[in-house]
Parts: C-alpha cells; structure tokens; sequence
C-alpha cells in the first residue's frame, strides 16, 4: 500500500496528537452529559434543534480517530514498535532520542515508522476517514 503525502501525514498529525484528542473528546462528552452555559457552538438552521445531539456529533470524528491510534497500538501490544510509537508520538522525542533508547538505527526507525502508519492507514480505511 503507497500514501500519498497529505494521507501520511494526516495519519501522523492523528499519531502525534493522540493525547489532545483523547482531551478533547473527553471535554466535549463531559459538554454533552452536564450541559454548558456557553452556546454560542450550537446553531440552528432554522430547524428545530438539539444542542446535546449537536455536541455528540462534533466529537465523534475524533473518537474515530482515537480508534485508530488504539487499534494501531494494540497490534503491536509488548513490541518494539509499540516501545517506538509511545517515545515517537505519544511522549514527542527526537528521532535520534528514540533510535538510542531503542538501540536502533535510523533506517531501521523509519522503516518502522512507515509499518505504524500504514497500519494506521489500513484502521482508518476501515473506519472510513481516509
């Protein structure tokens, strides 16, 4: 499977952004289960609206994406890649950092990064996002 550039890196803004979108979608539940004073967000189009509804519905693409991250890390539960994925994208070190706590060479961090996101990819054609 070949990405084009700007599917590769949507994946990876998703990979990188994992923890803020975790926050968000608990923020915009937390929204939708107690209410806000603040709803300004929610329009109506001149239809009858449901702001609780309309508040679910502007998380649920980043639940999808949360999906992804999730699946993608479990395959790789108790691996190295796993061990890569958390240092690369989760705890945000530096390509050289990782190499050394992995005991790894570069070529061998971006062939496995390039196995992550593709594995990303295939859990984010399935859920539909790419």
């Amino acid at each position: 499977m070949v990405l084009n550039r700007m599917t590769y890196r949507k994946i990876e803004w998703h990979l990188h952004n994992y923890r803020v979108l975790q926050d968000s979608v608990r923020e915009a539940r937390d929204s939708a289960l107690f209410g806000t004073s603040d709803m300004s967000s929610v329009r109506s189009s001149g239809q009858t609206s449901d702001p609780t509804a309309q508040r679910c519905l502007a998380y649920l693409p980043n639940l999808d994406w949360l999906r992804v991250v999730d699946s993608t890390f479990s395959k790789y539960q108790g691996s190295e890649k796993q061990q890569l994925m958390t240092l690369f994208y989760f705890d945000k070190k530096s390509i050289p950092q990782v190499c050394d706590d992995l005991s790894i060479a570069q070529e061998t961090f971006y062939r496995w990064r390039n196995e992550l996101v593709l594995t990303a990819a295939l859990f984010a054609a399935r859920e539909r996002l790419i």
